[in-house]
């Protein structure tokens, strides 16, 4: 595989394992046993959840502050970028760590804010790809 995974999440309507690594996710077929490239991102990938109905691949990317969301439906996958808002003023920088995809059609991160414990947490909908408009800055 080359450089460490990061994390996994299995689909079970794929009958996948995706493994987040260096700026890659990989998609590993257990019937074959055949690792292959899913898609490559400009950026240092993180945690990953699939989203509620299946059909997105939610990722970290902590270097670019941002929610990679693959197009599982598309072939091949696309994928998009969110930039995720700014913490309070004062809170220093913030890196998204974990995600999880709700049953309300959002995705859940949590953020991590530099120089101290505090964690921030942040929601996109998936829908339309843009935080709420209460969390915007």
């Amino acid at each position: 595989m080359g450089s460490a995974a990061v994390d996994c999440a299995f689909d079970p309507a794929r009958q996948r394992l995706y493994v987040s690594r260096a700026n890659q996710v990989d998609s590993y077929d257990p019937s074959t046993r055949q690792l292959s490239p899913l898609i490559n991102l400009a950026t240092a990938v993180g945690r990953m959840d699939l989203s509620a109905d299946g059909s997105r691949l939610l990722v970290t990317l902590p270097g670019a502050n941002s929610l990679g969301v693959i197009d599982l439906t598309a072939s091949p996958p696309t994928s998009t970028s969110v930039l995720l808002p700014s913490g309070p003023p004062g809170t220093g920088s913030q890196r998204p760590f974990d995600v999880v995809g709700l049953s309300n059609g959002k995705a859940l991160i949590s953020c991590g804010v530099s120089g101290d414990c505090t964690t921030l947490l942040r929601e996109v909908k998936l829908a339309t790809l843009t935080p709420p408009e209460s969390a915007r800055r």
